[in-house]
């Protein structure tokens, strides 16, 4: 079984690309937003984040695993 999932991750707000990673599928959304603000050094804070499926629509909350998607 594969323990990962591919995505892309797009905010034109805070980043200037489009991003295009390889995520564990036990990590919910809240967590991957904090490891993208992280790293990429973006100094703001995200506390209920959420998100839209761009293939379904389907808006993804904050606390759903990323391979339940």
């Amino acid at each position: 079984m594969n323990n990962y999932i591919n995505i892309s991750f797009y905010c034109p707000s805070f980043l200037s690309q489009e991003l295009d990673l390889r995520v564990p599928i036990d990590l919910t959304l809240r967590e991957l937003v904090q490891i993208v603000i992280d790293a990429y050094g973006v100094n703001v804070k995200v506390h209920n984040p959420s998100a839209r499926n761009k293939q379904t629509g389907e808006v993804l909350a904050s606390t759903i695993l990323l391979g339940l998607v």
